[in-house]
């Protein structure tokens, strides 16, 4: 369970972190609608390129990652779901 916290966590902020940035480039966007500079715009496509490599690097770890553990806990599943059966052996 520690190896998938120890996954989810930077997953969950670089996710954090491309919303943040999202949001940012968004409004960035729509004031350089107004204003139409060139520098405003080379900061809207700025964001929004580091706002995509943000949340592909969370897709990523998240798509890859996880089936390994998703896998494992498949077998861990069947393994407790498994009848079990005592027998005594020996004396007779």
């Amino acid at each position: 369970m520690g190896e998938l916290k120890a996954l989810f966590q930077p997953s969950l902020a670089l996710f954090g972190l491309g919303l943040a940035l999202l949001t940012l480039a968004i409004v960035a966007g729509q004031q350089v609608a107004h204003d139409g500079s060139v520098s405003g715009q080379i900061l809207t496509e700025g964001l929004t390129v580091a706002t995509w490599v943000s949340l592909w690097q969370t897709l990523a770890n998240l798509l890859s990652e996880w089936q390994p553990h998703r896998r494992e806990l498949i077998v861990y599943r069947r393994i407790i779901a498994a009848p079990v059966q005592f027998q005594q052996v020996g004396k007779e």
